[in-house]
């Protein structure tokens, strides 16, 4: 899969930890589309994180090579130390429920965590991997960028699921690029560097 492809996946997981669990919800009708597609697809996306696995580490040690040369060689220790971590926090919190209310598609009251972890900002750990996700964002923020990550993943995404995979194609092309726009404005680096323990984990309400 390509770079972009997995920074996607990336962001999506990151975006569902961001905005918490969403309580089961009443479907809702936006655009055609209601809350069971929604969750449907999402749900496809979720697998395909856990399948490209692989890819996704790949991917991120590629993303190194775009931080300044004084930080590439760390970062990809970073990632040989932590990728599998970090791929196992994309799958965990990758929830269809709480990604379909960010876009309007379901409905329902989404919880906050009580407790947060911050960074340490000394850490050099911590830098580099906030640096690699600030690269992340960049790419979500890109216009040909979100058109590259959306035709990719529109067919291994969609295709499993048959009967209602035109319906999959419809719902990506309509909110695709307001998702990857709303991932690009939530993503916080310092908060799921703290989440893999790339940076010291402190509690704070």
């Amino acid at each position: 899969p390509s770079t972009t492809t997995c920074i996607m996946m990336i962001a999506v997981a990151v975006a569902s930890l961001l905005v918490g669990t969403a309580s089961a919800a009443p479907a809702v009708n936006v655009g055609g589309f209601d809350c069971d597609t929604c969750k449907l697809v999402i749900g496809e996306v979720q697998k395909y994180v856990v399948k490209e696995a692989s890819g996704i580490e790949d991917d991120l040690t590629y993303i190194c090579t775009l931080l300044p040369g004084n930080e590439t060689q760390e970062c990809k220790d970073l990632v040989q130390k932590d990728g599998s971590q970090i791929v196992a926090e994309i799958a965990k919190f990758l929830d269809p429920n709480s990604t379909c209310s960010a876009l309007g598609l379901c409905t329902g009251k989404m919880a906050i965590p009580p407790f947060m972890k911050t960074a340490d900002p000394n850490s050099t750990e911590c830098t580099i991997c906030k640096d690699l996700f600030s690269s992340i964002d960049e790419v979500l923020k890109n216009p040909q960028d979100q058109q590259e990550i959306l035709k990719f993943i529109e067919t291994p995404v969609c295709e499993p699921l048959g009967p209602a995979a035109g319906i999959c194609d419809d719902l990506i092309t309509t909110f695709g690029d307001q998702l990857l726009t709303y991932l690009a404005g939530k993503l916080d680096p310092a908060t799921i560097c703290a989440d893999i323990d790339a940076c010291t984990a402190l509690f704070s309400q």
